[in-house]
């Protein structure tokens, strides 16, 4: 999960339990703590791509060691979503998919007129398809995707494009 740090440590003899602190390197002070009798503490809801701070001690008849040396670990950046597609379009929408990432919460993506300079609208989803709706018959569209998790996301997928399609004309 790029949202965790799995951390593991020689146990001390008769320890009732081991004191974990840390935040994001950098940071002053310590503002997280977590409490295990375990030797190793998987730490979960971190953000993606992000250098932490740790320091342990050790916990016994509640009294606490000194403190150990500060030690780093950096959780895992969000990657971008693969195989981003259109699956099927109409003349007011288009379908589109994309493979899952590990650790991503939502996908956040932005469309607009081929052509248009910048992105006008987005649209932010939880699930691996969504269908873009509103559209303009017969136009081209422009789209690309992130991945999103707290404050982090990944680079942007490359721009996709696809076409609603048009009213036909009657035949005779």
């Amino acid at each position: 999960d790029p949202a965790s740090v799995t951390l593991a440590w020689n146990g001390v003899s008769g320890a009732d339990s081991y004191e974990i602190r840390y935040d994001t390197k950098g940071s002053i002070g310590w503002s997280y703590s977590r409490t295990t009798s375990a030797t190793g503490i998987t730490i979960s809801d971190l953000v993606p791509g992000t250098n932490y701070a740790f320091s342990i001690c050790t916990v016994k008849s509640g009294f606490k060691s000194d403190w150990s040396s500060t030690f780093y670990a950096s959780t895992v950046a969000l990657t971008v979503p693969g195989n981003f597609r259109a699956t099927g379009t109409t003349m007011t929408s288009i379908s589109l998919a994309w493979s899952s990432v590990n650790g991503a919460a939502s996908y956040e993506i932005r469309y607009d007129k081929k052509g248009t300079v910048g992105w006008s609208y987005s649209k932010t989803v939880s699930g691996t398809s969504t269908e873009i709706t509103g559209l303009d018959p017969g136009c081209d569209y422009a789209f690309d995707i992130r991945s999103v998790r707290g404050s982090a996301a990944s680079s942007r997928s490359s721009t996709i494009y696809a076409t609603t399609n048009t009213l036909s004309a009657p035949r005779s």
